[in-house]
């Protein structure tokens, strides 16, 4: 599994843990873009291919 497969899986469970942390919808969509740029930047997996959550 790539990592823009792996985001576009996880995208919205992403927004809807951002929204719980800043108590707003649009902030939570720009945190989890802006944080996904970054990590994609620094990009190298770890452990069980087939279980990215444990990255």
């Amino acid at each position: 599994m790539t990592f823009e497969e792996y985001a576009f899986a996880r995208t919205s469970a992403l927004i809807r843990l951002a929204r719980l942390l800043t108590d707003d919808e649009h902030r939570a969509e720009d945190l989890v873009q802006e944080d996904g740029l970054v990590v994609l930047g620094g990009y190298q997996p770890t452990g069980d291919l087939d279980r990215p959550d444990t990255w």
